[in-house]
């Protein structure tokens, strides 16, 4: 794309309320997408088709729900409770993670597969650039590592595990 997409608190005032933004990759055309309700921020936003994710954190408790709306802020829908949203590369699935599962739900028909299902804490989904994999954070006390699983759930495959070492937010390349 053209444009660029960012969580910000462009408003100051240190107030902690962010919403997502769109510009023009020199820094021009600053345009804002979201208007989160008081007491709200909107976070972490990511391409998923033709719209872009986000999740909104309520300030005062914490809960996170994501979203999609439209890149001129109009069609804003509630997608599920959760964080860290990935959009599929073809825009048809998001995958998030919820209450430390990473989950990958079908936009267009609303099912929702956990493809984790483990007693670690998994995060910061990405599917691969074929779309048929997703590759995750995961911990458990004292260790952490990047996994990999299809987008069904099967083919879980431990990449990096190292005790007392820190593998966060894979990203494919």
């Amino acid at each position: 794309g053209k444009r660029v997409v960012f969580a910000s608190d462009r408003l100051g005032g240190g107030t902690f309320m962010n919403s997502i933004y769109s510009m023009n990759a020199d820094g021009t055309a600053v345009t804002r997408i979201t208007y989160p309700p008081a007491g709200y921020s909107d976070w972490r936003p990511t391409k998923v088709g033709k719209q872009i994710a986000f999740f909104r954190q309520e300030n005062s408790t914490g809960r996170r729900d994501i979203y999609l709306v439209n890149m001129d802020g109009t069609g804003l829908t509630p997608v599920a409770e959760g964080n860290a949203p990935a959009g599929h590369p073809r825009g048809t699935h998001i995958a998030y993670e919820y209450l430390g599962d990473i989950y990958v739900r079908e936009l267009a028909t609303g099912v929702t597969v956990n493809v984790t299902n483990t007693l670690e804490f998994d995060t910061d989904p990405t599917f691969s650039p074929g779309g048929k994999q997703l590759a995750y954070s995961t911990s458990s006390t004292g260790i952490s590592g990047i996994n990999l699983v299809n987008m069904d759930g099967t083919g879980f495959r431990p990449v990096t595990s190292a005790q007392f070492s820190l593998h966060w937010t894979p990203r494919w390349s």
